[in-house]
């Protein structure tokens, strides 16, 4: 239970926030709650020595596995540009997906060219851009393009933080790269660290470093 004093400095905190509404539904017992309910017990799965593989196919069965996904996900799951490029090879949430043989060969030879296209940009990038410095084997391209592969992360200046403008599109490249190595993108692997908290500059930049 929480102290009392701690109730009462909440309740303070309340009345100044909603006014006498606050007061009168705590008085007149006008608000409705919901009722309370036990949380169903939690399930724990054992994994050890569970061998299972978290590595998309990359032969035409990709595309029965992603229609799989979107059989199972919420029909708005994805934007309406990205649900047209399935629905035109037939990936439609409610239907079968049949592909006939002809398609099926062109699956197959999409799925090769797609994935070794990725591989390619994900083990030997050429962009310039993407690199530490020239003839560097280091590279962090979200430097240029921010984790949703559109604008850059901010410039820190001696004057504060440079923010970019949004370029209006984006980096495909980039995004494929991303996704076929790590998988996964978030707000938080980019960071803006003040030299003030955390220093991860390096000499010869002035661009804060990416987590």
């Amino acid at each position: 239970m929480m102290p009392r004093i701690q109730l009462r400095s909440t309740r303070r905190r309340l009345l100044r926030a909603f006014g006498p509404q606050f007061r009168t539904n705590r008085v007149d017992r006008k608000a409705k709650l919901g009722k309370i309910t036990e949380p169903p017990a939690t399930a724990f799965h054992e994994g050890s020595g569970v061998a299972f593989n978290t590595v998309p196919p990359t032969d035409s069965s990709f595309f029965e596995y992603l229609n799989d996904i979107v059989q199972e996900e919420p029909a708005t799951s994805l934007d309406p540009e990205l649900m047209g490029s399935l629905a035109a090879i037939g990936i439609v949430k409610g239907k079968p997906f049949e592909p006939d043989e002809r398609m099926k060969k062109i699956l197959t030879e999409a799925a090769e060219v797609g994935n070794a296209t990725s591989r390619s940009l994900f083990m030997h990038p050429r962009d310039p851009s993407w690199f530490y410095y020239p003839d560097s084997a280091w590279n962090n391209y979200l430097f240029e393009t921010g984790y949703q592969f559109e604008t850059p992360i901010p410039e820190i200046t001696p004057a504060g933080v440079k923010p970019f403008p949004p370029t209006g599109y984006r980096t495909l490249d980039a995004r494929m790269n991303f996704f076929y190595g790590i998988t996964g993108i978030s707000p938080a692997m980019e960071c803006v660290c003040p030299a003030s908290a955390r220093s991860t500059f390096s000499p010869r930049s002035t661009r804060p470093s990416i987590i």
